[in-house]
Formats: structure tokens, C-alpha cells, sequence
């Protein structure tokens, strides 16, 4: 029962941190969305419709989730457009409409400079959703079979909501305006296919659904095993303020996270990655992962990454008066811009730092500790990204925590605590292996039920 229970959390935690690192994309995104004044939610909308295109053409469920992240991602690459271009109130000229039509390249560029695995299928969804049909779109002028089922549904869902969105220099127009507009381009700029799956929408009430703009994601709907359809709505995402930099930074550092989930068995070997990640990404001179105690008095440095500091891994520090026990106990960050000479309590030359909690369910379950030898070392665009990630830092590592109490319960007997004879087996597995001297010692034990 135990080990149900543990496998049960684990399966639960891995769906919330797969909806933290979601929730912090969309975040993101809508950073990146809100650089254009005119197209604020233009990517969640073109996500929610990306989405129910793929499901009215009966694609299968993973393809629909990859298709739906792509709708998300899909003008990613606008964090490299000029503002004096993405905010214009006026039609581009041809110099501008060349340099905007370059997004769609830069975006695929950038999820694929992450060297994400899990990103690998989105990215021709963002490099060739403004592909036409008959192969007139850009950049690679795809055409028919050639052009992704994913890219051509982005491309249908990206011009029904432009069409459907109120600009300065032209009005939106109506629903019914819309959808002959795609109907025109059946074959020509759309796949046909897609216009089939938007006529069905059409038809059931849906489409219309998509043609003003929302505070709040539509019902998504998802099937059970039995057939009976269900329908969740996705909360909403308070947005962030980042510079470009930071859109990117935040956005790498999110994807690579992702992909270094399959350590997360190997607890101690996941937060040295998740130390050095974080270090590597954001170019910090030491960032410390500390977590709580398993008696709750204080945090112990379960990973480090840098030479400021010289708390040692594995050491154990007791809460007390001092900033980051303050950060622990109230669940807020603090920027410390100057502790030179401060008696901060971790030795080492450190004269600024920057700490974030990492809280799940509304617990602290430890923190994020960077710091620098320089005062006023971190930005408040820093903070900015280090509290955009520190929920899916947060998500990631309690899963491994949980992954590693599987672990220790599948090696340890129920009823005395004791290791089990798995545990023996695997150690004598391991000196055999590395040739060490081995002795075994045998014993009963009187009256161990008493």
C-alpha cells in the first residue's frame, strides 16, 4: 500500500509539474505577446484553437498536445523583432514586412539551440506555419504532403484569430467574414483538411467560440475511457515583466529543465544538474539548491554550482536570524544588493545575493540561492527569471524527492526499517562487480515480532 500510495503522488506531482512548466511558458509567451500592443493573448488563442482543429481531426492525443504547445510557441521568434516594428500603427513596408517575416525561422532556431528533446516536434510547427498550400508561403515555400499537418493547423488558427483581432489599421472582422475567408483559401493558403476540421467547428458552435478575444481559456474537452466526454478550463497565468533577454533566457532555461527530467531517479545527481543548469544558463557565479531538513530546523546545500560561498554540499544549516531563513518562513524572495562585511552567515566573499523559495502546494520546501562577490550584481530582469522558473524548479525536484522514497521504501523493510533482502543483493551485486572483500555475517533474531 505504501508503495501504491508513493507511486500514486509521484504520477500526481509529474502532471503538476508538467502544468508549472506550461503555466510558466504561457507566462512567457504572453511577455513576448504583450511587446505588440495590438495582439495581447493573440498566442494562448491561437493555442486554444490549434488544439480543438487537431481534435476535430481526430489526431491522436500526443500529436494534439504537440500541435497545442506549437500554437503557443508559434511567434516565439518575435522576441528578436525590432519594437519600432512589432508595435507600428501603421502597414509595414517592404523592408519591415521582410524583417517580420523572419520570426517564424528565429523561432524555430531558438527551441532547437536549446537542445531540447521534448521540444523537437513543435519546432516545424513554428518554422512553417506561415507555409501556404500551393507553396507561396515562407521560408521554405513547403507545399501540400510536404507542409506539417501541425504547421498548416497553426497557419489555419493563426489567421482566423488575426482576422478576428481589432488592429489600428484595419477593423477586425466578423465571425462569418472569417470563416469564408478560410473557405476562399481552401487549397490555396489552407490545407484543405484543416478547413474541413473548421467547418465541422462551425457547425457544432465551436469556431465562434474562437472569434473574440477571452480573459479566461475555453473548455477543453478530453475523453474517458468510457467514452464520456469531459471538459476542463485552463487557468489563467499572471504575466510577468521581462526584458528581451530575459523572454529568452527564461524561455532556455524552461526547455532545458524539461530535458534533463530523466535524471530525476538519481536525486543527488538531478539538483547538481538543476545547480549547474541554472548557473550555466544565467551566467551566475555560484547558485546553491538548499533544502528542508528532514527534522524541519534547518536547510541543508543539496547541490552547488560556483566558487562564492563556502557552504559544502551535504552541510547542514540551521534556520536562525538571517535573511535566508527569513525568505523560508514568509515564502518571499529577496534581492540582498550588498552584503559585504554583513556577517551573512555562509563565509566566502559574497557580496550580493539573490534568494527565491521553491514552494509546492503552498509549502517551502527549500530554496534557490545565488550569489556574487560583486554588490548589486542581480537585476530586477534576474529576478524576474529566476522566479519565472523557481515553480518548475520547485515541481521537478519534489518529484525526485518522491521518486527517491520509492526507492528507499522498495529497500527497506516495512517493519523494522531495516534494509531488505533486495538491498542485500544489490550491494552484493556491486562487490562482486568492483572485486571488494565481502563477509557475510549470519544471526537470528530472538522474539523479533516482540
Amino acid at each position: 500500500a505504501g508503495l501504491a500510495t508513493s507511486a500514486l503522488q509521484e504520477a500526481h506531482h509529474t502532471l503538476i509539474q508538467q502544468e508549472r512548466y506550461l503555466g510558466g511558458i504561457r507566462a512567457l509567451v504572453s511577455a513576448v505577446d504583450a511587446k505588440d500592443l495590438y495582439s495581447t493573448g493573440h498566442s494562448e488563442r491561437v493555442s486554444w484553437l490549434s488544439r480543438d482543429l487537431a481534435m476535430a481531426m481526430s489526431l491522436p492525443a500526443a500529436t494534439v498536445d504537440k500541435i497545442e504547445l506549437g500554437g503557443l510557441l508559434h511567434d516565439i521568434g518575435k522576441i528578436g523583432i525590432p519594437d519600432a516594428i512589432l508595435q507600428k500603427i501603421s502597414p509595414l513596408d517592404d523592408a519591415e514586412r521582410a524583417v517580420m517575416m523572419g520570426h517564424p525561422a528565429l523561432g524555430a532556431a531558438i527551441l532547437a539551440d536549446s537542445g531540447s528533446q521534448a521540444l523537437l516536434d513543435v519546432i516545424p510547427c513554428v518554422r512553417h506555419h506561415h507555409e501556404w498550400f500551393d507553396g507561396r508561403g515562407y521560408p521554405d515555400g513547403l507545399s501540400a504532403d510536404d507542409l506539417p499537418i501541425g504547421a498548416a493547423i497553426v497557419g489555419v488558427a493563426d489567421a482566423f484569430v488575426s482576422m478576428t483581432t481589432e488592429l489600428p489599421y484595419r477593423a477586425r472582422r466578423t465571425y462569418d467574414d472569417a470563416l469564408n475567408e478560410l473557405r476562399l483559401g481552401a487549397s490555396t493558403q489552407f490545407h484543405p483538411a484543416v478547413i474541413a476540421a473548421a467547418e465541422q467547428l462551425a457547425v457544432t458552435g465551436r469556431l465562434s467560440q474562437h472569434a473574440l478575444p477571452r480573459t479566461r481559456a475555453p473548455a477543453s474537452t478530453h475523453f474517458a475511457p468510457d467514452g464520456r466526454a469531459t471538459h476542463t478550463t485552463s487557468p489563467p497565468v499572471a504575466g510577468l515583466e521581462f526584458g528581451r533577454l530575459g523572454d529568452l533566457r527564461a524561455l532556455g532555461l524552461m526547455i532545458e529543465l524539461a530535458g534533463i527530467t530523466s535524471l530525476i531517479p538519481e536525486l543527488p545527481a538531478f539538483l547538481q544538474h538543476v545547480a549547474t543548469l541554472l548557473g550555466h544558463r544565467l551566467g551566475l557565479e555560484n547558485v546553491m539548491v538548499m533544502l528542508r531538513d528532514k527534522d524541519e530546523r534547518g536547510l541543508t546545500v543539496a547541490a552547488q554550482s560556483g566558487k562564492v560561498g563556502q557552504a559544502a554540499v551535504g552541510e547542514s544549516l540551521p534556520f536562525g536570524d538571517n535573511p535566508w531563513s527569513e525568505v523560508y518562513r514568509t515564502g518571499r524572495h529577496r534581492s540582498l544588493p550588498n552584503l559585504a562585511g554583513a556577517g551573512f552567515g555562509l563565509g566566502g566573499d559574497v557580496g550580493s545575493a539573490l534568494i527565491v523559495p521553491l514552494v509546492v502546494h503552498d509549502e517551502t520546501i527549500g530554496l534557490l540561492f545565488v550569489a556574487a562577490a560583486r554588490s548589486g550584481a542581480f537585476t530586477s530582469g534576474d529576478t524576474a527569471v529566476l522566479m519565472a522558473v523557481a515553480g518548475q524548479v520547485a515541481s521537478a525536484i519534489h518529484v525526485a524527492q518522491v521518486h527517491d522514497a520509492i526507492k528507499s521504501a522498495a529497500l527497506t523493510d516495512g517493519l523494522t526499517g531495516l534494509t531488505n533482502h533486495r538491498a542485500f543483493y544489490q550491494a552484493l551485486e556491486v562487490a562482486t562487480r568492483d572485486q571488494q572483500p565481502i563477509g557475510v555475517l549470519l544471526f537470528d533474531v530472538v522474539g523479533l515480532k516482540e
